[in-house]
């Protein structure tokens, strides 16, 4: 028997040059055409901002201080005892319309 012994060929490196060029080029078109496909599905959308002014608020209006509140005092009756005594003790005084006598 006799065996069977061939020269085996080795590898055509232009060839794998090709294929392996090829590979990376489809890869990367596939990268660049995918990936902005797919990034908004996994990309969090952020929510958008309100923003609200915030303003000054107006100045409440002056008004005058008020006048104190007036408590009332019950009448004492040991005052009004003695305001009686004076208007009785006093003399009366002359109205002034009243004629002087001696003078004229």
């Amino acid at each position: 028997m006799a065996t069977y012994t061939r020269y085996r060929d080795s590898w055509n490196w232009f060839r794998v040059g090709a294929w392996s060029g090829s590979f990376a080029t489809h890869v990367g078109i596939l990268l660049l055409v995918a990936l902005p496909i797919a990034a908004p599905l996994t990309r969090v959308v952020p929510e958008p901002i309100q923003v609200r002014w915030v303003e000054d608020k107006p100045k409440p209006p002056v008004f005058e201080e008020p006048p104190p509140p007036t408590v009332p005092h019950p009448k004492s009756p040991m005052r009004s005892f003695v305001a009686l005594m004076l208007r009785h003790s006093l003399p009366a005084r002359a109205s002034p319309r009243a004629p002087v006598r001696g003078r004229r």
